[in-house]
């Protein structure tokens, strides 16, 4: 009998020692029933995404076998939903940005190091493709309901049996939602008595992706279940999957009376954090920019916050995710506690937050909102009778000095919070020009460092640690030098010797 095939994130890559590193930084990140799998080829990759239940790719656009750009949408053209993770060298680096152009998540350097924000970038990669396949249906269900225009849902399965029904239906229709449930749908609307009925447009394809289906009555009156008639407006529609199967069905009966806010609602559901409330990326991005239009206009500054906690896995690892989410929750709260009325707390991610100060007359204004941020959230929690502590890290950048659209304001709001996380965390950092200079250095170097350890050449050594009081010997002290062949010096960046104690 053969097994079934697990959740996988897929890495393509041809280089077996990139493949070691990359495995290795991604022991602790991909788990919870997901596995990494490991192909040399790029048509190995698309046969494995073919046969289902990839997660996420992580591929090399610089492989013998599939080069470049050509590379990734090959890649999108067999999985268009899949979240795709660019690895890329220096050299072809502006290739990569192309990619992300056209659809990829993000790219990442090989010559970077920086294992907590490759770990970091899977992790979102991941938790980005599970959100948007729960959201995928949640979706289609959304865009039946708001075709309908109607109050009062009732919604079936695939054997068009309810599962549910809220509360307007139950008083429109005289069913609970305890009674309905598993009774054929047609059964609960089988009291509609139409008057008038007007066939939808013809139906689309099922890969056109529109809804299909759609049938409502203008005028029709519904016999409740206790006798009673109303006047409604009937909608009923299929909810599809990707593949176009029927995965249930919406039935709307709008009460005339009543005032119609269903539009209104899933608007807000489109809009915010399932889990806190807050606006999501999307809405922030758009109120920032509506801010910078207003700033602009009237010569404003604006302040965006990035705020980030420290050690939040640390939490979700040894407590579990139901606790570190209701911990996020109480984080959100306190957050929006700290900022003006007119300011924006977004939660964009994970354990990421953004701040929208829309008008700051000075930096002294944002300096003040970060303080009060960070002594609100170092106050202890108390989560399902524990107590629990956590600061956040903090990084600022205004308007119109460090950049003049949504997207630059957050990454360099991203780029301070990360100054502010070498700083010893639980601190606030204003973004400055030279962090960026020392992200490229840093780049630069670990690139170097990297070829070195490719080619060998370094040596280590080991010399004793010598207690000046009593002479003996204390411990080991291991050195790493640098070895340019004489062959290579003129064309190779010097290594000066240096030295490091082992932890």
């Amino acid at each position: 009998m053969n097994q079934p095939i697990k959740k996988s994130v897929l890495l393509i890559e041809s280089h077996p020692d990139d493949t070691r590193l990359i495995t290795e930084a991604l022991q602790n990140v991909v788990q919870d029933g997901l596995q990494l799998e490991c192909v040399k080829k790029l048509s190995d990759g698309l046969d494995r995404i073919h046969q289902g239940r990839v997660r996420g790719v992580i591929v090399d656009i610089e492989m013998p076998n599939g080069k470049g750009v050509a590379a990734f949408e090959k890649l999108r053209a067999a999985a268009p939903h899949l979240p795709i993770l660019i690895l890329s060298g220096v050299k072809n680096e502006s290739v990569a940005k192309q990619a992300v152009d056209r659809g990829a998540q993000d790219y990442f350097l090989k010559t970077n190091s920086d294992q907590f924000r490759f770990r970091k970038a899977v992790r979102l990669m991941i938790e980005r493709h599970a959100t948007e396949e729960k959201a995928y249906l949640r979706q289609r269900c959304a865009e039946v309901t708001l075709a309908c225009t109607g109050d009062a849902v009732i919604i079936s399965d695939s054997a068009e049996l309810v599962t549910h029904l809220n509360g307007p239906a139950e008083l429109l229709t005289g069913w609970s939602q305890a009674e309905a449930r598993g009774h054929a749908l047609n059964e609960v609307l089988g009291r509609v008595s139409r008057d008038v009925q007007t066939p939808s447009s013809p139906a689309p394809s099922a890969a056109s992706g529109v809804i299909e289906d759609v049938l409502w009555s203008e005028t029709a009156t519904l016999l409740r279940r206790d006798g009673v008639e109303r006047n409604i407006k009937n909608c009923s529609g299929h909810i599809r999957d990707r593949d176009g199967n029927v995965a249930g069905t919406v039935a709307v009966l709008h009460d005339l009376g009543a005032v119609r806010q269903k539009a209104l609602k899933l608007s807000h559901v489109a809009q915010h954090d399932f889990l806190t409330g807050l606006p999501n990326r999307s809405l922030v991005n758009d109120r920032i920019t509506q801010a910078i239009s207003f700033s602009a206009r009237y010569t404003k500054q604006l302040a965006v916050m990035f705020v980030d906690l420290d050690l939040f896995k640390k939490i979700n690892d040894s407590l579990g995710h139901a606790v570190g989410d209701k911990l996020l929750q109480q984080v959100a709260i306190r957050i929006v506690a700290s900022v003006r009325r007119s300011d924006t707390v977004a939660r964009i991610g994970g354990d990421e937050f953004v701040v929208l100060l829309s008008q700051v007359g000075h930096a002294e204004d944002a300096v003040f909102i970060a303080r009060k941020i960070l002594t609100s959230l170092a106050t202890p929690y108390l989560i399902d009778q524990k107590l629990l502590q956590i600061n956040a890290s903090i990084g600022v950048s205004t308007y119109p000095d460090d950049g003049t659209d949504s997207e630059i304001l957050i990454h360099r709001a991203d780029t301070a919070m990360y100054e502010a996380k070498k700083l010893d965390r639980n601190n606030c950092q204003f973004f400055r020009p030279e962090m960026q200079a020392r992200v490229l250095e840093w780049r630069s170097l670990e690139g170097n460092l990297r070829s070195a350890l490719q080619r060998n050449e370094f040596m280590l050594k080991y010399q004793p640690k010598i207690d000046l009081s009593t002479g003996e010997i204390s411990g080991v002290e291991a050195c790493c030098a640098g070895i340019i062949p004489s062959a290579a010096k003129s064309s190779r960046q010097n290594l000066s010797p240096s030295r490091k104690n082992l932890d």
